[in-house]
């Protein structure tokens, strides 16, 4: 598997949570957002695009290992653009590269959700929004 590099600002924007059925629980039931299920859906990964395929796929891949998930953009410009306030400077973005993965989610530019097992590399990088 090729390694996957994405970018978030942690001190800014980041909740801490890592946990992938608290993720999507609060993606559907507080922001009301399905783009995880329908995405594992159209990956074939579950057999209905509904909240509780998507969560019983990720209890799954939990005991297999993959316990971990975070959003994240693959260029730094993007998280600046989409993440940030304007006039906010900003002085660190994290860089994570991952290499046992799965993306659940893909919003384009806006971002992805990746399910990880094991621990990512993460550096920090300058990035400077004016």
């Amino acid at each position: 598997m090729k390694p996957l590099t994405g970018y978030r600002i942690e001190d800014f924007s980041g909740s801490g949570v890592r946990n992938p059925v608290a993720i999507i629980t609060y993606e559907y039931n507080d922001l009301g957002n399905t783009d995880i299920q329908d995405t594992l859906y159209r990956k074939k990964l579950i057999k209905k695009p509904v909240f509780r395929d998507a969560v019983a796929f990720l209890e799954r891949r939990w005991n297999d290992g993959y316990r971990n998930a975070i959003w994240i953009c693959r260029k730094k410009e993007d998280v600046i653009r989409d993440y940030t306030f304007e006039g906010i400077l900003i002085d660190s973005i994290d860089k994570y590269v991952f290499t046992d993965y799965l993306i659940i989610s893909s919003l384009g530019s806006s971002g992805d959700l990746v399910l990880y097992r094991g621990q990512p590399k993460v550096t920090t990088e300058t990035a400077r929004r004016h």
